[in-house]
């Protein structure tokens, strides 16, 4: 059972750094905030989703994923607020909690 966890969790530091390639690539692209919404939400989620249903992913890669993503929206704020209204970014310990569930 731990080599099963330790190659879990291995794969998931994978998985991770291939995000971080992705949103350092997106970065430079001049987005508008909206378009990074979109970004973190149709790519970048669903890159870690399936890991998340297979074994409890571990805490430390659940909060490292949630750094780049905020950091890449809003530069390590919580929220966004723009003329409009506020973006909500998703919390990803509810949502790898809710999908252990299902």
């Amino acid at each position: 059972m731990g080599r099963n966890n330790q190659c879990h969790e291995k794969t998931a530091i994978e998985r991770l750094d291939g995000i971080k390639k992705l949103i350092n690539i997106r970065s430079s692209r001049g987005l508008s905030i909206y378009g990074k919404d979109i970004i973190i939400k149709s790519f970048l989620i669903p890159k870690f989703v399936y890991l998340c249903l297979l074994l409890p992913t571990p805490k430390v890669i659940v909060n490292k994923l949630n750094q780049l993503f905020f950091k890449f929206l809003c530069k390590g704020t919580n929220k966004v607020t723009y003329e409009k209204g506020s973006l909500i970014m998703i919390d990803l310990k509810s949502m790898v909690q809710s999908l252990r569930l299902a």
